[in-house]
């Protein structure tokens, strides 16, 4: 990736990084740090969640997080905003999209 397109995908995750105060990436990480913390009621762990299955046999290919990211842009939520991966585990912001993603 270029330059030029790390910076745009910084801009995209983090629109109003100056107004937030989140201009470093040690500002960001703390930041982030202290929403995973507050989210600690809806983490679900990934490695639980089953893949799909065909006549009885699970998808080798298929990963927790791949179910994860189609999730979230089937319902629009934002990573790191409004959910976060960390290893195995994912934490939400709402704990009805958690509920709804145990769901689905």
């Amino acid at each position: 990736m270029s330059m030029l397109g790390y910076i745009k995908t910084i801009d995209s995750l983090f629109p109003n990084k100056e107004e937030m105060g989140l201009q470093t990436p040690a500002d960001r990480t703390e930041y982030f740090t202290e929403l995973w913390e507050q989210w600690e009621a809806t983490e679900i762990d990934l490695k639980n969640q089953r893949g799909p299955e065909l006549y009885g046999v699970r998808f080798q290919e298929w990963t927790p997080t791949e179910q994860l990211k189609e999730f979230a842009k089937k319902h629009n939520i934002k990573q790191f905003w409004e959910y976060q991966i960390r290893g195995n585990k994912v934490r939400f912001k709402s704990e009805d999209v958690a509920l709804l993603f145990k769901l689905s």
